[in-house]
């Protein structure tokens, strides 16, 4: 076949046989020239290709280390729910009657705690109503101690007497009065129930005329007007150890600014 090509060559010029030869060499340029194009287009795509990768696998990197953080951060989360499931009655993975099972039981102590601070609610109403009655029915009332008795005496005349010879009240108006103890054990205590409060104050305002005398009359306090009077009266005395002026007054402290004058 080269030999039948060299044949039919023989009869063409020299200078026809180059230009043949540049438009062969042209062609083969531009062959060349399209795959090349094709290889680089190919190398494109793949070096997209192997970006999306690379990105996709950033993504990847991303949501584990979220996921690292959701689980560090859900660990308390989980001790909580690991102590209802030991409360619930179940082995393994508990169920939905499990956790119901621990919430009735939750909503039980709730009621009952309720309960509990209902009736503790109640009861403090209730000693606030019986300390207030109380407080009202004492309100006119005077305790006396000291007042020598005789066997037979009438106390009711005894302590009008009293009253009118030593404070000075003259026909004081009490309901009745009470004794309370008995006579050998020494000097009782009587109770004084008056019919208004400003007779009761008269007499109470005339208690620092039994001075020296060893005979005593105080208000009729329920117990816990006496404690709430120990507190106020711990206040004077700190308050006069303290150097400052205090005093009781309708049973309450009162601390001045002013300083103690030195004995």
């Amino acid at each position: 076949m080269r030999e039948k090509r060299d044949a039919e060559n023989e009869g063409i010029p020299p200078l026809a046989k180059v230009l043949l030869l540049l438009e062969s060499l042209v062609g083969a340029v531009d062959t060349i020239k399209i795959n090349v194009e094709s290889l680089t287009l190919k190398t494109d795509r793949l070096e997209e290709n192997v970006q999306k990768i690379l990105n996709h696998m950033d993504g990847q990197v991303l949501l584990v280390e979220s996921l690292k953080k959701k689980v560090a951060g859900s660990r308390v989360e989980a001790h909580g729910v690991h102590a209802i499931w030991k409360e619930a009655p179940s082995v393994g993975v508990p169920r939905v009657s499990d956790f119901q099972h621990v919430v009735e039981g939750l909503e039980e102590k709730f009621r009952s705690y309720t309960e509990k601070a209902q009736e503790s609610q109640r009861s403090i109403f209730q000693e606030q109503e019986t300390e207030k009655i109380a407080r009202q029915s004492r309100s006119w009332n005077l305790r006396l101690v000291g007042i020598v008795e005789n066997e037979g005496e009438d106390t009711t005349e005894v302590v009008r007497a009293f009253l009118n010879d030593s404070l000075k009240v003259s026909s004081p108006q009490f309901e009745q009065d009470f004794l309370v103890g008995r006579l050998d054990r020494g000097n009782r205590l009587i109770l004084i129930k008056f019919l208004s409060s400003e007779d009761k104050d008269v007499v109470l305002g005339k208690k620092s005329m039994l001075k020296g005398q060893k005979v005593w009359i105080d208000s009729d306090l329920t117990p816990r007007q006496v404690e709430e009077r120990k507190v106020e009266l711990q206040k004077v005395w700190s308050a006069r150890e303290a150097g400052w002026v205090a005093f009781m007054k309708n049973d309450i402290a009162i601390v001045t600014s002013r300083k103690r004058e030195a004995n």
